[in-house]
């Protein structure tokens, strides 16, 4: 069951004279929706109950509201296998009767739509080379 909570997140961020949405808009993104996150991830624990996060829309500084879309067109680019309208059906088949590949594009989808997924799902695939972090 979904409930639909309405919260408005205020984040102050310094433009200095100017605002743009290329450099500012991901940031403030990130930011809000690991806030966001936190909160609700907070209330679930102490419930038991699975919950999560989508934010919607954003409200621009000059008052305007927009909404928001996760949408990477060098992804799709990449995507040679099929169309929504060729090899749909057989790739679609493959993807509902194999868990191993239903899981590894989970992974890929969530990691271009949920910032801080890709490091650790790219890397749970072997798409990153090995990490050279102390021990």
């Amino acid at each position: 069951m979904a409930i639909p909570l309405n919260c408005l997140i205020l984040l102050k961020k310094r433009l200095t004279n100017r605002y743009n949405p290329a450099a500012d808009l991901t940031p403030i993104y990130i930011r809000a929706l690991d806030l966001a996150r936190a909160s609700v991830e907070v209330v679930a624990f102490s419930t038991g109950y699975g919950l999560s996060v989508s934010l919607e829309k954003i409200i621009l500084p000059d008052g305007t509201s927009s909404l928001i879309v996760a949408r990477f067109d060098d992804l799709a680019a990449l995507c040679s296998a099929y169309t929504l309208s060729s090899g749909f059906d057989d790739i679609h088949r493959l993807v509902l009767a194999d868990h191993e590949v239903r899981m590894a594009l989970h992974d890929l989808i969530e990691a271009n739509s949920i910032p801080h997924a890709s490091t650790v799902n790219c890397a749970r695939h072997g798409a990153l080379p090995p990490c050279n972090c102390p021990t």
